[in-house]
């Protein structure tokens, strides 16, 4: 049947003069302005965070103190199982000669370059609006920005990864490809499986056999190095097993991994999350299965050990090239708008339904408390967590600064 033509009083609008309305349309002039504002706002508390000291995670001041044990003793000693070397010598190395101002600057580095990776692999997928899109819910992230303007070694496995995935989705050689995804183990353990899902399972699935089996040696052998100190300090393969909070249980583990987990995008934006997802699933178009086993694995390793929210970026990095379509619609588009806006009001409110109680099971050694002790329902509204980061420093700061100084075997000037 040949296509109805409409009379001749019916206006159909061409989509070029939609579009060109639509720029000049007092609503998007509005909405981008706040937009800018928000941005503007999150990118003041980062600078903030930046200058402030170290951050507020103790991990960094466990990372500080091995590298003092190794300066002035000679001797390894893991910051935490199952040892952080790269990112313990890296940040040890660079607050030594230029104090936080450098150590952070390098995590302002890794960063900037794990924002840009993660554009070209969504950029591959998707349009230039959507990409933008994608990774500004990334950087928007109250846990990776904390982890990009502090001295902590959350990016540099994150950032290795990434550089490693796309290395096989451009191209590059197995082994080049294998030495980052293996370095990327070497800084956090747990990226060693993930970067073998992505080198037999991704990308790397089209290189012929003998080639995957040789890149998945390079990345066991390249993590593998990271780990001999810690298993020589160790004396064993001890060093392997994370203190996990075993004596909660398993309803204990699963509410603990439940809660924090929510911690990464916050009570909105954890909602709008499962929104997007669920509009991608009803648009046209499916995201690549290899993706959902890249996540399953982050999912199984964070059950295993669910400690903080910033585990969790990897995942937030797999589903956001998932949702890269090549037509992505508008309603996930809009969704993803709202994810975005969300997470920046997340930096600086902090909703929440459930009061959580902790303690310090360690004592004075880690200046922080490791452990809930129990839940209660209580809707509560607090300080979020980039607003809320310089007094967790101070306080952290003063409690690690009394330690270092009491352990230390430096000579007094």
């Amino acid at each position: 049947m040949p296509a109805r033509t409409p009379p001749r009083w019916v206006t159909v609008p061409r989509l070029a003069d939609v579009e060109e309305r639509w720029a000049t349309h007092p609503t998007r002039r509005a909405l981008v302005t706040v937009a800018a504002i928000a941005v503007a706002a999150e990118l003041v508390l980062a600078a903030r965070i930046y200058a402030h000291g170290y951050g507020a995670d103790n991990d960094t001041w466990l990372m500080l103190g091995t590298w003092d044990v190794l300066v002035d003793r000679h001797r390894y000693v893991a910051s935490r199982p199952p040892g952080y070397l790269l990112a313990e010598v890296a940040i040890g190395a660079l607050a030594e000669v230029g104090g936080h101002w450098l150590s952070n600057g390098a995590s302002v580095g890794l960063g900037v370059a794990t924002l840009v990776l993660l554009h070209r692999l969504v950029r591959r997928r998707t349009g230039t609006v959507d990409a933008a899109l994608l990774v500004a819910v990334m950087a928007v992230t109250p846990a990776f920005v904390a982890a990009a303007t502090t001295s902590i070694d959350y990016l540099y496995g994150l950032c290795f990864f990434l550089a490693g995935w796309w290395a096989l989705e451009r191209g590059s050689p197995t082994p080049l490809a294998a030495v980052l995804l293996g370095v990327g183990g070497a800084a956090r353990l747990t990226y060693a499986p993930l970067g073998l899902v992505v080198l037999l399972a991704g990308p790397g699935r089209s290189r012929p056999r003998s080639e995957r089996v040789a890149g998945a040696l390079v990345v066991a052998v390249t993590t593998a190095v990271a780990y001999v100190l810690p298993w020589r300090a160790a004396g064993g393969l001890e060093f392997l097993s994370p203190d996990r909070p075993t004596a909660q249980g398993v309803l204990g583990i699963a509410g603990r991994a439940l809660f924090k987990g929510g911690d990464l995008l916050g009570l909105a934006g954890s909602l709008t999350a499962v929104v997007a997802v669920v509009l991608a699933l009803r648009s046209r178009g499916r995201g690549e299965r290899w993706l959902l086993a890249l996540l399953a694995v982050q999912l199984a390793l964070w059950g295993w050990l669910p400690a903080e929210p910033s585990y969790l970026l990897p995942g937030l990095a797999a589903v956001l090239v998932w949702l890269a379509r090549p037509h992505v619609g508008p309603a996930t588009r809009w969704a993803l708008v709202t994810l975005a806006a969300t997470l920046v009001a997340y930096a600086f409110v902090d909703v929440r339904l459930v009061e959580i109680d902790h303690v310090n099971r360690y004592g004075y050694d880690t200046c922080a408390p490791t452990e809930a002790t129990g839940a209660r329902w209580r809707p509560h509204v607090r300080r979020g967590p980039l607003l809320d980061h310089p007094a967790m420093s101070d306080a952290l700061r003063a409690c690690n600064e009394r330690q270092r100084a009491a352990t230390s075997t430096r000579a007094a000037p």
